[in-house]
């Protein structure tokens, strides 16, 4: 396996645990299933794992801590919106029966795993993309050196999963469902389909009936060719733009630079930052980190913004110390950094440090707090990793 494979793989496990982070139920009915799970729990490797056992063979395992049930319908309709995964060894067909009435949509249902009686199939059976149940489909398999059993179109022709491409690189997707129906039906039909990628990680290979592009002005020559487009950009396209069905996805490339006086609120930096990427046409969606110097760690205001924006989109606060910032070269230095805080630059330094190797795309823009008039200054850099 390559560097890259091994990368993938291991982004693929991580964004797995992050899913599955209400745990695991493994459920047998009958002796031979409760083997299977009481191997199955020693093995995997999941923080949270929940081992329920008929009570008449309550001595067929050895692990501590296992639930004893009388009735499997009353079990799973009881547990079956408790855990992120149920996986269970019984026949395909009792278990669609018993968990039918649970059902609710591919956004809810937990993932759901199937286990032959013999160990030898593990079959992915419900909310195999967005639950995570195909790759605890290939983990399951793996543990048990058995058959992974996947049947979603995309997975079997080996082509790209839309609705959850590039979501083990902290991608975001926007569409409707029918969009997304629209789009996966293009792709596994082998129809023309667009691929504009404008930022973000370069992990995958282009399917034979994908046409690959850079940029969006260039697919717009060509768009009444394609029947569906996916959109991977930190750049804001009016949706009029696309004549056919497309995918949006945001890759979290841009890292946010702030510099601010004291008077100003928080819900005032909240709005310099929307008005500044809706004047640039960048999306906040694409917001990985927002950063100042290490002196406004104790700023009530700025610590009051940092939840604004850990709730609205998810964004990772940093504060870096003046001696990092003191050694980033900046293309607009500031006068009023060097006079009270003796580096050069707030806002563009502390979004190129934390670009790491990126470069300046919105450069430090200026701005007044409605309310005090104290200054606040902002600037963007984006990272370069398209291929890796």
């Amino acid at each position: 396996m390559d560097n890259l494979s091994e990368l993938i793989e291991q982004k693929k496990r991580e964004t797995l645990r992050k899913i599955l982070s209400k745990g695991i139920a493994l459920v047998s009915v009958t002796r031979g299933g409760t083997r299977i799970i009481s191997s199955l729990a020693k093995k995997l490797e999941f923080d949270k794992v929940s081992v329920f056992v008929p009570e008449k063979f309550s001595g067929e395992t050895d692990l501590n801590n296992v639930v004893f049930f009388k009735n499997i319908k009353e079990l799973l309709l009881e547990i079956f919106h408790s855990y992120d995964a149920i996986i269970c060894v019984m026949s395909l067909g009792a278990l669609v029966r018993l968990i039918s009435p649970k059902l609710k949509s591919k956004e809810e249902d937990p993932a759901v795993l199937c286990i032959d009686e013999t160990g030898k199939f593990v079959i992915s059976v419900l909310s195999g993309h967005v639950g995570g149940a195909n790759e605890l489909c290939r983990e399951v398999a793996r543990v048990l050196s058995a058959t992974p059993v996947i049947t979603t179109a995309s997975d079997s022709l080996g082509t790209i999963p839309v609705d959850i491409f590039g979501r083990e690189f902290g991608w975001k997707v926007f569409a409707d469902h029918d969009t997304l129906v629209k789009v996966s039906s293009s792709v596994v039909n082998d129809e023309g389909v667009a691929i504009v990628q404008e930022s973000g990680e370069k992990f995958f290979s282009v399917p034979k009936n994908f046409k690959y592009f850079t940029k969006f002005e260039d697919f717009v020559q060509e768009q009444e060719n394609f029947s569906a487009c996916l959109f991977i950009s930190h750049r804001e396209i009016k949706k009029d733009a696309f004549k056919i069905p497309v995918v949006i996805y945001r890759p979290p490339v841009l890292h946010v630079g702030i510099g601010f006086d004291k008077g100003v609120k928080a819900h005032e930096l909240y709005e310099f930052l929307k008005d500044t990427f809706e004047k640039f046409g960048i999306s906040m969606d694409s917001i990985k980190t927002v950063s100042t110097v290490d002196v406004k760690k104790e700023d009530q205001e700025f610590l009051a913004f940092s939840e604004i924006l850990k709730s609205r989109i998810g964004a990772e606060v940093i504060f870096v110390k003046k001696e990092d910032l003191s050694k980033i070269e900046v293309k607009n230095p500031s006068a009023q950094a060097k006079k009270y805080l003796g580096i050069p630059s707030v806002s563009e330094a502390s979004a190129l440090f934390c670009a790491k190797n990126g470069k300046l795309l919105v450069e430090k823009q200026k701005g007044r707090s409605p309310s005090s008039q104290a200054g606040m200054t902002l600037a963007v850099a984006i990272e370069e990793h398209m291929n890796i």
